[in-house]
């Protein structure tokens, strides 16, 4: 919409929004946190949760385009705040403010937050004795649900019916 209406060409930001300050990924103790400040009310709420008050009156910062326009000076002053401590603290503590963030996970961490949300992430088929852990179809359907009806073949189990399928009927060309 900045490029049709405006004619502004999109520069690479990484993950940083080009109107919005701060909405963008933060280094804490131990893994990224993403902030996604929207307005003025939030930026004050982070600035508290963070410990950092005086921050939300300083001129350079006091909208959200003071901010833009000083987003270079101000994601310092914030890293250098979340570096002091885990993801999980600054998600709980800015959570409970009202400020939109959280901690990105890796694989793990993504399905046992699924698990602890009970979204059933995981899926367990197979036969007796060969049962494998597959993703779940995250689309849950009320009249339709999704089934499963078979498990993953084992190596070899499907060679020649697949040789079948690709020599064609006798004396056809495929």
């Amino acid at each position: 919409a900045g490029y049709t209406a405006a004619g502004a060409i999109p520069q690479t930001l990484g993950n940083r929004h080009p109107s919005i300050s701060p909405y963008e990924l933060y280094e804490t103790a131990d893994r990224p946190l993403v902030i996604a400040v929207g307005t003025d009310r939030q930026f004050a709420s982070l600035c508290t949760g963070l410990g950092l008050p005086d921050l939300a009156d300083d001129g350079r910062f006091r909208t959200n385009t003071d901010r833009v326009s000083h987003a270079g000076e101000l994601r310092s002053l914030l890293g250098q705040q979340l570096r002091e401590r885990t993801a999980s603290h600054w998600f709980e503590t800015l959570t409970a403010l009202g400020v939109p963030c959280g901690p990105v996970n890796d694989l793990a961490a993504a399905f046992a937050l699924a698990d602890d949300l009970e979204l059933d992430p995981t899926i367990t088929v197979g036969r007796a004795g060969s049962s494998v852990d597959l993703v779940a179809n995250p689309i849950g359907l009320s009249r339709t649900p999704v089934q499963y009806r078979t498990s993953p073949p084992t190596l070899g189990e499907h060679t020649d019916t697949i040789n079948e399928w690709l020599d064609g009927p006798a004396g056809e060309d495929i």
